[in-house]
């Protein structure tokens, strides 16, 4: 037979590996519940920073939260996909799109300027630093599908075409005529000249306010020039000695 104080013994050590078993159960429980409120409550993000994409898991619950965690910072010309305030989502991946921006010189109407950008072509450029082209207008070493790169040049030539008038005077001439009733050199004016009217149309191009080209397109007379007539005389007179004319 078992004595008393044994029984007491082991039903002591029975009741504390019971306690203990129960204290594992609820730590082990209270675990597997934090683990699972911790993998309800993190968010899945993938972020592509300019081509380099990181994939985490976050607790945080904004896109600027998500990005300081990571040690991304931004500058006021980098385009980003969602707002910085956005939430982020727990159900479903967060995508968020980085493009830096890169310098791009643009040189047009006299005057270059930097600007940062993040857009894909030349023509998408142009287009947000409010540069238009005329129809004529050209571009020097560059079209405007070509892709940006960092510190590339975009040269405007400013090109332009306009028809041009120039009036130009034809001289008249001079026609002597003899007048038999007039003193030998005596002479008069019987009409006036006139001068005639030309006027030439030429196709003029600028480029940049430069002429590089002018071509005769159309001339025509306006009016002709009229002749100066001059009469002078042929008759022979002598002088006497008195002064006499005979």
């Amino acid at each position: 037979m078992i004595p008393l104080a044994e029984n007491i013994k082991r039903c002591l050590l029975s009741r504390k590996t019971i306690i203990v078993a129960v204290a594992v159960v609820v730590l082990v429980a209270a675990v597997g519940a934090t683990v699972g409120i911790y993998n309800y409550l993190q968010k899945e993000v993938v972020i592509n920073d300019g081509g380099k994409e990181i994939a985490v898991k976050t607790m945080k619950n904004t896109v600027g939260e998500v990005l300081e965690q990571n040690g991304i910072s931004l500058n006021a010309y980098d385009y980003i996909s969602l707002p910085l305030d956005a939430k982020l989502q727990k159900m479903k991946i967060n995508e968020i799109n980085i493009e830096r921006a890169i310098p791009v010189n643009i040189v047009a109407d006299g005057k270059e300027t930097q600007i940062m950008t993040c857009r894909d072509t030349v023509r998408e450029v142009l287009e947000e630093a409010s540069v238009s082209l005329g129809e004529n207008d050209r571009l020097d070493g560059a079209s405007l599908d070509d892709k940006i790169v960092k510190d590339m040049d975009i040269k405007v030539v400013r090109v332009k075409e306009e028809f041009v008038e120039e009036d130009i005077a034809l001289p008249y001439e001079t026609e002597k005529r003899a007048n038999k009733r007039m003193d030998q050199g005596k002479e008069v004016v019987v009409r006036e000249g006139k001068e005639g009217l030309m006027k030439k149309i030429y196709r003029v191009v600028t480029e940049n306010g430069t002429e590089i080209l002018r071509e005769l397109v159309e001339e025509c007379i306006i009016s002709n020039p009229v002749s100066k007539i001059v009469e002078y005389g042929t008759v022979l007179n002598y002088k006497t000695s008195r002064g006499e004319t005979l």
